[in-house]
């Protein structure tokens, strides 16, 4: 669907199934552990609409999050990351 539409597939990374924070209830089902999976995609938002979606339908997806990682806003976070509060507070 990504690429079908003109968007790139950067990065797929499995983290395999790991304990969750709490227990989650979906489907009549109890869960206590999960796939984990990141998938960095870079598509337009009509497309991002349509995945997100999908991935509100599918009975196998517990919880999923879109986050924006334009270059500016990913960059500024990477730049400040090993600095204290009040460095970050002088800028």
């Amino acid at each position: 669907m990504v690429v079908g539409s003109g968007g790139v597939v950067k990065k797929v990374a499995n983290h395999g199934i790991r304990p969750l924070g709490y227990k989650m209830r979906k489907n009549n089902e109890t869960h206590s552990d999960a796939h984990y999976v990141a998938l960095h995609m870079d598509m337009n938002p009509q497309i991002l609409a349509e995945v997100q979606h999908n991935l509100k339908l599918n009975d196998h997806v517990l919880r999923w999050m879109a986050i924006n990682t334009e270059r500016g806003v990913y960059q500024k976070f990477r730049d400040n990351s090993g600095k204290s509060k009040a460095e970050m507070l002088q800028r």
